[in-house]
């Protein structure tokens, strides 16, 4: 829980009047992000080569993994 910013995060559960019921807890997964950055022998970003994003659920596979791969073939045959 961020406390500068409570609604960002897990939140806690209101608890319950009865302390021997259950207290039920949601969870929701949050979305998975991606980000392919291209760079040199050195590590370093290469210059006007725009790096890959994506967005999807934990158990969805990466949907631009070709186009990925289709940047690298490009780029080492330059």
């Amino acid at each position: 829980v961020d406390p500068n910013n409570p609604e960002e995060g897990y939140e806690v559960p209101n608890l319950p009047s009865d302390p021997s019921q259950d207290t039920p807890i949601d969870y929701v997964k949050d979305t998975q992000k991606a980000k392919t950055t291209f760079v040199d022998e050195k590590g370093n970003p290469i210059p006007g080569v725009d790096a890959i994003t994506e967005e999807g659920n934990s158990d969805t596979p990466l949907t631009k993994d070709a186009e990925v791969k289709a940047k690298i073939k490009e780029l080492e045959n330059k």
